[in-house]
């Protein structure tokens, strides 16, 4: 059994209804979209470039009004993080999985994510999986209950498989409906497996560590 981590202390909680209400100015600025993705973009060694920055920017704020509805400018509980910046977040690391090594949503594929400072997130990238795809696709959570889903491996790169269905490759957070899942996290390359049944509270967060 792996160690899982309730509660946001290490990330964020996820919820859809009962949310704390922070300004987003607390941490991130007047614009949640551009500062979480200013962030990611350092935390993660991948560089986004000034027209795919626009087209994202533009692409979220004209869903703004969607977003809202679900509660865009408040903290999730425990944790310091909007659902607008989550949502950046989730997407952005989708591309970056899409970019790293075509992963498929059926058939994950392990992915060294190696900082490096020619890999580049363009708008040809952004074009061929647009916003509002993603948050069409994420949709149908957002409107229940739901939780948040942070998943890490050691060495990092290994595919996550959630429910049968594949979620890319660590580090990688994502917003997953409320209840028991089955989730698993291996490797070939690094001979890495990890398999286990994991409850993702509503309003919370959850961490899965591999190994």
């Amino acid at each position: 059994m792996k160690r899982v981590i309730s509660a946001g202390v290490l990330l964020l909680a996820a919820g859809i209804g009962q949310l704390t209400n922070i300004s987003p100015a607390q941490t991130f600025g007047n614009d949640s979209y551009t500062m979480a993705m200013t962030n990611w973009e350092k935390s993660e060694g991948v560089r986004i470039s000034p027209s795919a920055r626009d087209a994202i920017v533009s692409s979220f704020k004209q869903r703004n009004a969607q977003v809202a509805d679900f509660g865009g400018d408040r903290t999730w509980k425990g944790s310091d993080r909007t659902l607008k910046q989550t949502l950046v977040i989730y997407y952005l690391s989708d591309l970056r999985d899409l970019k790293a090594g075509g992963e498929s949503r059926i058939h994950p594929t392990p992915v060294p994510m190696i900082k490096r400072a020619d890999f580049w997130i363009e708008v040809s990238d952004v074009i061929a999986y647009p916003v509002e795809k993603f948050l069409d696709t994420i949709q149908p959570v957002l409107k229940g209950l739901s939780g948040e889903l942070h998943v890490t491996s050691d060495p990092t790169g290994a595919a996550i498989t959630l429910d049968k269905t594949s979620r890319g490759n660590t580090e990688k957070i994502t917003v997953e409906t409320a209840g028991k899942h089955r989730i698993i996290v291996s490797s070939k390359k690094n001979s890495m497996r990890c398999e286990d049944d994991i409850k993702i509270p509503a309003e919370g967060s959850v961490t899965f560590h591999c190994p």
